[in-house]
């Protein structure tokens, strides 16, 4: 098992959290570095032997890292546009003025998005216990424990943060993902909440 690039996987996912969320340019910038390392280190999880493995892992830590974003940061920026689903995030860089009446913080449904995350939650699970039942190469478990680690983390950080009641107050979807990780993702949510809840910006 290549550990060395599962350490350096591991720093890349985690290495946007500690971006400095006051200067969008730079942490955009660690960001980007953030999935160039991943994505590269996953690669050579794999690899050698199995460069088809290797490349899953990649895409899936690039999928990953890049939904996460959309989701939590205003890093993600084409042609002049941030993409995002937080209103906060898409319109971190415009010039300040009045919300408009009606507007929403959030630019997608949170029910959609918690549903997507027991969705990947089931996936991952799948794929961690897997390896114990069957006997196959556990570095794909590795990997999707990863990622079970970094969207509790994530996800809980920016609720924290925001203010938000626990999972925006989809309490279905949140039992779920806990039931199905064995209670380690609400430890993890809860945990990174709480921690987001005390770096939170007055006002």
């Amino acid at each position: 098992m290549n550990v060395p690039f599962v350490i350096a996987t591991f720093i890349g996912v985690l290495l946007p959290i500690f971006a400095p969320r006051s200067d969008i340019a730079r942490a955009r910038r660690i960001f980007r570095a953030g999935v160039g390392v991943a994505v590269v280190s996953a690669f050579f999880i794999g690899f050698p032997p199995d460069w088809k493995s290797g490349a899953q892992l990649s895409a899936f830590v690039a999928f990953m890292m890049l939904g996460t974003a959309y989701f939590t940061s205003p890093y993600l920026k084409f042609r002049g546009k941030i993409h995002a689903a937080y209103r906060a995030d898409a319109e971190a860089e415009d010039p300040p003025g009045p919300t408009p009446r009606g507007a929403t913080r959030l630019l997608t449904s949170a029910r959609k998005l918690w549903w997507f995350i027991v969705a990947g939650m089931a996936l991952c699970t799948f794929n961690v216990v897997q390896p114990v039942l069957t006997g196959d190469d556990p570095r794909l478990a590795m990997a999707m424990a990863a990622v079970i680690l970094v969207i509790a983390v994530v996800f809980g950080f920016a609720d924290g943060r925001a203010g938000d009641p626990i999972a925006q107050g989809q309490t279905l979807q949140f039992v779920l993902a806990s039931v199905l990780t064995a209670g380690i993702f609400a430890l993890l949510y809860l945990g990174a909440r709480a921690v987001g809840k005390r770096k939170r910006s007055p006002g």
